[in-house]
């Protein structure tokens, strides 16, 4: 069962009811020292708690500071991800804010009770990090979205089969024990190094009467050309049935030398990899179960391969 924070406050402050009721001996003598029964007789505010389990979570990440009062654009998706992961870990519910302004682009925290977790400062350089605010400290936002969950943020997201794959990316981004960020780079520098291969996979549309004999997909990646190549019936840019997100995880997979176990279709490590990459991008356009998928006519004919799909799905 998850608990609030204030509720974690409540509990500590009974233990310490019980700490403080031993505190003397029979005889009126301290059984600690004045500073251990002072710190004893103080619980934690629960802002002081939240900021104790924001730090504890930088330290299991091995992100510093000193990183964080650099450019952090992009960072806010990895931290509102992450954070609200480890907080469900912990038992604390949170939520996801979204805020949007005037201008475009968006900013994301982890909202506890009613305090807003930030890390990343892109609009309060000089308070400490990570920060606590209130939703009356962001002026310049005017619209503010809450979600249960980072799962919940995506499905509301419709996003292109390419903008899922950048997002993928950004979500692998490893913080300040990455080699980019040694070199130099800003975060938004690292964020357009890290899917710049997307950027420069080719599209080669094939007419219908021209496709592959006895290819049934719409897609398919060259790994010999490194490009995709799509029949000229199917919407690459609205991607129904995820073919492309599928293609785009091939090439990424390419990209970075990772090796097939040599498995056959589609039991293998690289249709596993890029399979589980379609199934999330069918997930966040609201596709609760692999039927449901199923029912999606370019990708009807893959029901054959029920059984391995839907550990892939289960994965995904």
């Amino acid at each position: 069962m998850k608990k609030t924070l204030n509720e974690e406050k409540k509990r500590i402050i009974q233990l310490m009811m019980r700490i403080n009721e031993q505190a003397f001996n029979d005889a009126g003598e301290p059984l600690m020292t004045h500073q251990q029964y002072r710190d004893y007789s103080e619980p934690a505010e629960p802002e002081d708690a939240l900021s104790s389990i924001a730090n504890k979570f930088l330290e299991k990440h091995k992100i510093s500071k000193a990183y964080l009062k650099k450019e952090s654009g992009g960072l806010c998706w990895w931290f509102a991800k992450n954070f609200s992961d480890y907080l469900r870990s912990k038992g604390i519910d949170s939520k996801i804010v979204d805020m949007r302004g005037s201008k475009k682009g968006n900013h994301m925290v982890v909202k506890v009770d009613d305090n807003f977790v930030d890390f990343t400062m892109n609009q309060f350089k000089e308070a400490k990090i990570p920060s606590l605010f209130k939703k009356e400290d962001y002026i310049m936002f005017t619209q503010f979205s809450e979600f249960n969950s980072w799962e919940d943020r995506i499905k509301a997201w419709k996003m292109t089969p390419k903008q899922w794959n950048e997002y993928e990316k950004k979500l692998k981004h490893p913080g300040d024990q990455g080699d980019y960020f040694e070199q130099g780079y800003s975060d938004d520098d690292i964020v357009n190094k890290l899917c710049e291969e997307y950027d420069n996979t080719q599209i080669v549309k094939i007419p219908k009467n021209q496709w592959r004999d006895g290819k049934t997909d719409p897609t398919e990646y060259s790994y010999e050309h490194k490009h995709i190549r799509v029949r000229d019936d199917y919407d690459e840019n609205e991607d129904p049935a995820g073919w492309m997100a599928h293609e785009y995880k091939h090439a990424a997979l390419d990209d970075e030398g990772f090796e097939d176990d040599g498995l056959p279709y589609p039991q293998n490590s690289v249709e596993r990899e890029a399979y589980i990459s379609q199934f999330k991008y069918l997930k966040q356009k609201g596709y609760e179960t692999l039927d449901a998928a199923f029912s999606i006519p370019a990708l009807s004919h893959k029901k054959h391969h029920r059984n391995i799909l839907q550990k892939y799905w289960d994965m995904a």
